[in-house]
């Protein structure tokens, strides 16, 4: 993969920030100086004190500009534009985007406009591009394509948090991508089939590094046709693409872990391009986590028998080198898990758990032959998980369990609250006043959620196993890092 993805020159989700970039730069001065550059000079044809009015008009490229208060005083910015400007405006001087699209408004649409700030035209090279809407009535302004932006067609989002520019400028990138001329009419490029990508029925190609990457790169859009074939990815074979076979379909691999499921949910609500750890575990069994109380892999149907993970388990001892002692409680009655602790908060006989006891609240140690029997002995029921346990693998928090009002129900350790505090009881500011009681509700909700892959080290002794706990994952952004290596530039 090109080392530039990771560079300053490209920042993968400028446009999910909170301002939208005209440079591939994250660094939003960039973006900025680009904004006022791009709009200093007067266009052709137009005076300087149309211009000006339209800037102002148009909140560009600031609102706020100090001029505008005096431009437009005695009269109305479009009275201006009406006594000033020509029947069509081209605006800016240098293209919006790609090097060849601008915008062209009509005066009388300007000065007639009740709210509505969008240019009645979008002009382009139409030997960089095409694939838009046929059979729309086009016409020619310096050698350039003009249409209305619902030829192509274009939708303008009104409103928002962004400026009018980056309102204005925004579809363009999305709806448009197909006219950025990246390589065009390179014969010497393009022949090199092995990294660069020919579009349809056109002499521009791309790298396959840009092929089902969500951008219409050429224009018919061949480069995001991506349907996943015999296990084979079309046409469009290359080792950068991950295969969605869920949906027959193939992805770019810089989609994958970016924090935006494009392969779909499976029914468990896992993401095949985002939880790969988790769903590949659903789907191949690794010897660790047999016969372990979860159900991980999906049934497979042998000889007329929905078989998992978890069938023929009568023989399958629970407490086992891939679950002692890893602080949660594999076997219900939690016998993989009795004299582990190296540094208890009380000193138990052997093959006891402690807990807080129903009767007392207080810390008390629980014969194993009570642990999972039907009866609740501790508070939380923490010596009956079958009350509060999914079975299957995926991260549940509700495991504490409660009687409120005649009614039982299972809630998260996390919401219990600290005497007379709103803040939750296992919130830091008040660890060093816990009694042992509350140590052990802290130190039990760190283990409630079962590790999913164990493995283990050849070149340590000590711990003989190491644990890998992958939980549900929330958005990852490998941007966040990169942004503060942008700033510090």
């Amino acid at each position: 993969e090109p080392i530039f993805t990771n560079e300053d020159i490209i920042c993968p989700l400028r446009f999910y920030l909170f301002n939208i970039r005209f440079t591939s730069s994250c660094v939003p001065k960039r973006s900025n100086l680009l904004k006022d550059m791009l709009f200093l000079d007067t266009p052709n044809l137009l005076s300087d004190i149309c211009w000006l009015a339209f800037k102002c008009l148009y909140g560009i490229p600031y609102s706020f500009d100090p001029k505008c208060n005096h431009i437009c005083v005695n009269k109305t910015c479009k009275q201006i534009i009406n006594e000033t400007c020509p029947d069509l405006l081209i605006i800016p001087t240098g293209a919006l985007a790609f090097g060849h699209i601008y915008f062209a408004y009509q005066k009388e649409a300007i000065v007639n406009s009740i709210s509505s700030l969008y240019p009645q035209y979008i002009c382009y090279n139409d030997q960089l591009c095409n694939g838009f809407y046929s059979n729309r009535t086009l016409f020619m302004i310096n050698n350039s394509t003009c249409r209305r932006p619902q030829d192509f067609p274009i939708t303008f989002q009104q409103g928002g948090r962004f400026s009018l520019i980056d309102q204005l400028v925004k579809p363009l990138y999305t709806h448009l991508y197909q006219c950025n001329t990246i390589i065009y009419n390179n014969s010497s490029a393009c022949n090199d089939s092995s990294t660069m990508y020919r579009c349809m029925s056109s002499s521009k190609c791309i790298s396959r590094h840009r092929l089902c990457d969500g951008k219409n790169d050429c224009s018919y859009k061949d480069d995001e046709n991506c349907p996943l074939i015999n296990e084979t990815c079309s046409t469009l074979t290359s080792e950068t693409l991950f295969k969605c076979t869920a949906k027959d379909k193939c992805i770019s691999s810089q989609l994958v872990r970016d924090g935006k499921c494009d392969c779909g949910n499976d029914d468990y609500g896992l993401c095949p391009d985002e939880d790969i750890d988790d769903y590949s575990i659903r789907k191949y069994i690794s010897f660790p986590i047999i016969c372990d109380g979860f159900t991980e892999l999906e049934p497979i149907l042998i000889d007329g028998k929905n078989e998992t993970d978890e069938t023929e388990c009568d023989y399958w001892q629970c407490n086992n080198t891939y679950t002692r002692c890893d602080g949660f409680w594999n076997c219900l009655n939690g016998a993989d898990e009795v004299d582990c602790d190296s540094s208890p908060l009380l000193n138990c006989p052997s093959l006891h758990h402690a807990c807080i006891s129903f009767d007392t609240h207080q810390l008390t140690c629980l014969p194993i032959k009570q642990a999972n029997d039907g009866h609740i002995d501790c508070v939380g029921a923490t010596d009956e998980p079958k009350l509060c346990r999914s079975n299957n693998f995926l991260p549940t928090f509700t495991n504490f369990y409660c009687k409120q009002n005649f009614t039982n129900s299972c809630i998260s350790i996390s919401s219990i609250p600290n005497s007379n505090e709103h803040d939750s009881i296992c919130n830091g500011h008040y660890e060093s006043r816990h009694t042992n009681a509350q140590k052990f509700l802290c130190k039990y909700s760190e283990v409630l959620q079962k590790p999913s892959v164990t493995y283990f080290s050849i070149d340590k002794i000590k711990p003989s196993s190491q644990q890998l706990s992958i939980q549900q994952k929330k958005i990852r952004s490998s941007f966040d890092s990169s942004i503060s290596q942008y700033n510090q530039r």
